[in-house]
C-alpha cells in the first residue's frame, strides 16, 4: 500500500489533514503532507470521493460565485471541466470529465469546495495569508491581489512559520482565538516568487492559476492550529513614497473583518451573517488590528517588513 494511503470503502484512500480536519481522500493530494498509517473510523474525518455529481441540487440558491446552496449540500461548478457535491461539511464527491486537468480540479477541491464544506461545519474562512511566530499567527487580510502571499512568503523565508496562503479558518477556542493551518503552499507571481528565492523549477509542475504558480511550503509551514496574535489589513496606496503602518479603529477594524471572507456568498445563503459578524466582533476584542498600506512594487518590501517585524516582537 502507498505510504500514508488506507483501505477506505474497499478502495485506497490517502490520509491528509488540514485546518484540523482529518481527511480520506481517493484523489492523492500533493499538495497536503500524508499523515502516518493507523484505522478508519466510518464518520470521522471528511470523506473525499469519486462519483457522479448531480447538475442540480433540490430547494438552492444560487450565489454569486456561481454556485448552488442549499441547507445540507452544495454544488461547486468551476469551469473546469468538474463538478463537486459537497454533504454536511463531511463528504466531498468529485465528478471529473476525462479531459478535466487533475491540478485544476486539486486547486478547486482545496478552495472552493473545502470552503463549502467549512461553512456547512459552521467555521468561518477568513480571506488571510498568516505565519506564525514564536508560536501565535499573525494573519494579512485583503482582497485579491494585495499581496498577502507575497507578505506571508517573504516572511517564511526570514525564518518565520508559515500557516497559510489564502485562508485562515479562525475559531475562538478555551484559551481564546485561534488560527487553524491552510494549504502549505504559496501562489506566487513568478516576480513574487524570484523575490523568496524560488524559482519554476521549485513549483508544482504545470500548475498555473491566475498567473501564479504553486510552490510547496515543505518544512517551513505549520502544521499546528496556535492562538491568534494580530491581523493586518493589506492594501495598496500609491500616494505613498514609503509603507505606513497604523492601528485600526475599532469601527474600521470591524467594517474591514466582515468584508474579508471567503466566498461572501455562501454567508448569504446561509443565513450565517450573525456568525461572521460575532466572530469579527471577537477579533476586534481580542487582538490588535492595524491596517498596513504601502505603494506598489518591490522595493518597498523591505521596509514592509520591518514594520510587520516591529508588531510580531511578541
Amino acid at each position: 500500500m502507498i505510504a500514508g494511503a488506507k483501505k477506505f470503502e474497499h478502495v485506497t484512500a490517502h490520509h491528509y489533514r488540514l485546518s484540523g480536519m482529518e481527511i480520506f481522500s481517493q484523489i492523492t493530494l500533493p499538495e497536503l503532507a500524508a499523515m502516518a498509517d493507523g484505522p478508519f473510523e466510518p464518520g470521522r474525518g471528511m470523506e473525499i470521493v469519486r462519483g457522479t455529481v448531480p447538475r442540480n441540487i433540490a430547494n438552492a440558491t444560487p450565489i454569486h460565485e456561481g454556485y448552488l446552496v442549499a441547507a445540507e449540500q452544495a454544488l461547486v461548478t468551476p469551469p473546469a471541466g468538474v463538478r463537486y457535491l459537497v454533504e454536511s461539511g463531511s463528504k466531498i464527491t468529485v465528478g471529473q470529465e476525462k479531459e478535466a486537468d487533475i491540478a485544476i480540479v486539486r486547486f478547486f477541491l482545496l478552495g472552493a469546495a473545502f470552503t463549502a464544506a467549512f461553512f456547512q461545519q459552521k467555521l468561518i474562512p477568513v480571506h488571510c495569508g498568516a505565519v506564525t511566530f514564536h508560536g501565535r499567527a499573525l494573519a494579512f487580510c485583503g482582497y485579491s491581489r494585495r499581496g498577502k502571499s507575497t507578505l506571508a512568503a517573504c516572511l517564511a523565508m526570514r525564518g518565520y512559520t508559515y500557516l497559510a496562503d489564502d485562508r485562515v479558518v479562525i475559531t475562538r477556542g478555551t484559551t481564546g482565538l485561534t488560527a487553524a493551518p491552510g494549504v502549505p503552499v504559496f501562489h506566487l507571481s513568478d516576480d513574487a516568487a524570484a523575490l523568496c528565492g524560488l524559482s519554476e523549477k521549485d513549483s508544482f509542475a504545470g500548475q498555473t492559476q491566475f498567473g501564479k504558480r504553486i510552490y510547496p511550503a515543505g518544512n517551513r509551514a505549520e502544521d499546528q492550529t496556535r492562538p491568534l496574535g494580530a491581523i493586518m489589513i493589506v492594501d495598496w496606496d500609491d500616494t505613498l513614497s514609503e509603507p505606513k503602518l497604523d492601528m485600526c479603529t475599532p469601527f474600521d477594524a470591524l467594517e474591514e473583518l466582515r468584508r474579508q471572507i471567503n466566498y461572501e456568498g455562501y454567508v448569504r445563503a446561509m443565513g450565517l451573517e450573525d456568525m461572521v459578524l460575532d466572530l469579527a466582533a471577537d477579533i476586534v476584542r481580542s487582538v490588535p488590528v492595524y491596517r498596513l498600506l504601502r505603494p506598489r512594487g518591490y522595493q518597498h518590501m523591505a521596509a514592509a517588513m520591518e514594520l510587520i517585524e516591529s508588531v510580531a516582537r511578541w
